[in-house]
């Protein structure tokens, strides 16, 4: 891998008369890298045609945006497209970086408890004016310590102006379904999904205030509670920020702004027919990719195990849900490394009864609309558009179920929390921890317009998990009740099978 990428260096210095060293370079060497893959994919495709004596289709003309389809041969195995200009037309920095945003989040929330309980009391208005700061424009960097070094860890460097607050559902203000300050559903109080998680940040502040008065919360048993961010009431509000964000903007941008086809100009009806200005590629095509990122998988993803994305094991330099795809030393986030969406997708197919493949359905579908996009020089045919929205479809149903089987997994682990109340075993900070989980994810469902579970049922749903976990053995025998009830909903509503709902 090394010498491959010492030979790219040194083409890449001669195609382009720049020096190919360094860290200043890497991101452009990393698309050439990428571009150079898929021109020669394509080259072996069509060397592997001519032998057969291939023909391209007669009734269509492939690239002029007219007739159907055409034939344009099978899509890469990598998420990587050199586009009209030969130079690379993959980007999403935006998208990584909103992912970084959020892990910071989890890391400075999670860090309070040290900072508090070792050195430092915070006054009012510090802690929410921190989690607003990582949340609306502040700077934020990646602190997961991995085995290679990060190229890009700072959300500032990836994108300056991508930030999570402008992308929170309903905050985006054109291309929305519903209107999320009349529409909200989930958790009471909550005028919005900015609000909800603005709310949230408060919350900490208040069990951080009384944690460095003297005064901590205090769990069930009535002894303090060892970290700040869960609540005598059992919100772990580390885990409902981070999952709830994972659904109120990754999801929520990619399935009702980039994927949709409501709006002229945005989504599939984004302009192809040119470059964007500057930009070597075209609006439909950004768009396309832009949704990926939020999908959050590496580029060469399709390479992993589900062990490995999820990262739970594996081979040396994958177990850990990342890899040096082009050998340079350093770990892309923008190609090399498995974000959450894509990350959970995995872990459920990972436990899977019956053999669900959530990930695989998901990226190939991406591909495949991606090459279609590729391949075309001009607006899209009707027929071109059509296969398009089914991928598009593909996608958001199978990004939906990998969602809900999520909520299925913290069903189950609540159920074991539930039960254990009582016990020797019981621990209500893991009890707050899988319940905020589980309440998380259920709360992002809503946010795509072609969802599978109707909005009654989605309302039900809620009524079902509730507003907090039952923290007695007096409210546990009817709140099992009521997480079985909820599990068997989504069960039927996306036509898991039994076995999946034990198993996951």
């Amino acid at each position: 891998m090394n010498l491959t990428f010492n030979i790219i260096q040194i083409e890449y210095a001669h195609a382009t008369g720049q020096k190919a060293k360094g860290s200043n370079n890497m991101k452009t060497i990393r698309d050439f890298i990428f571009t150079s893959t898929r021109v020669a994919a394509a080259g072996l495709l069509a060397a592997a045609a001519l032998a057969c004596g291939a023909s391209g289709s007669d009734d269509g003309a492939t690239g002029s945006g007219t007739g159907d389809t055409g034939d344009i041969g099978e899509p890469p195995e990598v998420y990587a497209f050199e586009g009209r200009t030969g130079e690379g037309s993959v980007h999403y920095e935006g998208q990584t970086a909103r992912f970084v945003r959020i892990s910071d989040l989890e890391e400075t929330i999670r860090g309070f408890t040290v900072i508090i309980d070792t050195y430092y009391s915070y006054g009012e208005g510090e802690v929410v004016g921190e989690l607003l700061a990582l949340y609306q424009d502040g700077f934020a960097s990646f602190k997961e310590t991995l085995d290679l070094p990060v190229l890009e860890s700072a959300a500032t460097e990836l994108a300056p102006e991508a930030t999570l607050q402008e992308k929170v559902a309903g905050n985006d203000p054109e291309g929305q379904y519903k209107d999320w300050e009349q529409d909200f559903v989930g958790w009471p109080g909550a005028s919005s999904p900015d609000d909800l998680v603005q709310r949230w940040f408060g919350s900490i502040e208040d069990l951080a205030l009384a944690r460095g008065s003297g005064d901590p919360a205090l769990g069930p048993d009535g002894s303090p509670i060892p970290v700040v961010h869960v609540s005598p009431e059992g919100h772990d509000y580390r885990e409902l920020l981070s999952k709830f964000l994972l659904g109120a903007v990754a999801y929520s941008q990619a399935t009702d702004d980039y994927l949709d086809d409501d709006l002229p100009g945005k989504g599939l009806l984004a302009d192809h027919a040119d470059l964007a200005e500057g930009k070597p590629y075209t609006a439909l095509e950004h768009h396309w990719d832009e949704a990926f990122g939020y999908f959050g998988a590496a580029r060469d993803v399709l390479a992993y195990t589900d062990e490995e994305i999820a990262g739970k094991g594996g081979r040396d330099g994958w177990s850990g849900g990342y890899h040096d795809w082009n050998g340079d030393g350093f770990i892309d986030l923008t190609a090399e490394y498995n974000f959450s969406p894509a990350g959970y997708a995995a872990k459920r197919d990972l436990d899977s009864a019956t053999g669900t493949d959530f990930t695989d359905a998901i990226v190939r579908a991406f591909l495949r609309g991606r090459h279609l996009l590729d391949q075309t020089d001009g607006p899209l045919s009707d027929a071109q558009f059509d296969a398009l929205r089914a991928e598009r479809d593909i996608i958001v149903e199978n990004w939906e179920k990998a969602m809900a089987a999520s909520v299925v997994h913290y069903i189950n682990e609540t159920l074991a929390d539930t039960d254990a109340l009582g016990t020797a075993d019981y621990d209500f900070v893991t009890h707050a921890k899988h319940w905020s989980e589980m309440k998380g994810f259920a709360l992002g469902l809503q946010f795509n317009p072609r969802k599978t579970i109707s909005d009654a049922d989605f309302a039900m749903l809620h009524d079902l998990l509730g507003d907090a976990p039952a923290l007695t053995t007096n409210a546990a025998g009817g709140y099992r009740d009521d997480l079985l009830a909820a599990r068997d909903l989504l069960g039927t509503v996306y036509g898991f099978d039994a076995a999946d709902l034990e198993a996951w």
